[in-house]
């Protein structure tokens, strides 16, 4: 078995053998839309090319050598419509029949659902692994401000209208607590 660290060696093997190949893509930086070459002045960190990837993963699942692959993550930044693409690709992958093994150190909300469209994610024993859900949170102070004399005047024109609702009401309110969930 053949195991690169870089994508573009996995396709650069010579004709006169056929080794199974596992290929290895690393997700690290910033995934842009344009080339790498027309990289702003202002961007930190590497970059990757989306495109680049989708082709070279493309090419990955159409080579009857490539029997899986191997996708492991660093701290990167990527946007909603490029984890759907990514997983679109990915998606391609398994249908070609490869089996797809995610790995990452530091997970969130937005990198699971992209790891998800694996076939198997992995962790390191001391990674961070941050599920956390929808959180919604109100403070209301109405009834503290009153305890020492100060009484919030604001004018709510209309329902659902919050900006002032933390000083004017108290918790107890049906249409605060509807609002919320």
């Amino acid at each position: 078995v053949v195991i690169s660290d870089n994508t573009s060696n996995v396709f650069s093997q010579g004709e006169d053998h056929n080794p199974s190949v596992i290929a290895h893509f690393h997700f690290s930086g910033t995934i842009i839309e344009s080339s790498a070459s027309e990289v702003s002045l202002f961007s930190s960190g590497p970059t990757q090319s989306l495109r680049s990837l989708v082709k070279l993963m493309e090419k990955a699942s159409k080579d009857d050598q490539v029997k899986a692959v191997i996708f492991t993550f660093d701290t990167m930044s990527f946007e909603l419509a490029q984890m759907e693409e990514l997983r679109r690709s990915i998606n391609q992958l398994k249908s070609a029949g490869k089996k797809v093994y995610m790995h990452s150190e530091e997970i969130d909300n937005f990198v699971y659902t992209l790891l998800c469209s694996g076939d198997d994610i992995s962790m390191e024993p001391h990674s961070t692994l941050w599920l956390t859900g929808i959180y919604s949170e109100s403070v209301f102070v109405k009834d503290l401000l009153g305890k020492v004399g100060i009484n919030a005047d604001y004018m709510q024109i209309g329902d659902f209208k919050a900006a002032a609702e933390s000083l004017t009401r108290g918790w107890g309110q049906q249409d605060i607590a509807r609002a919320l969930g």
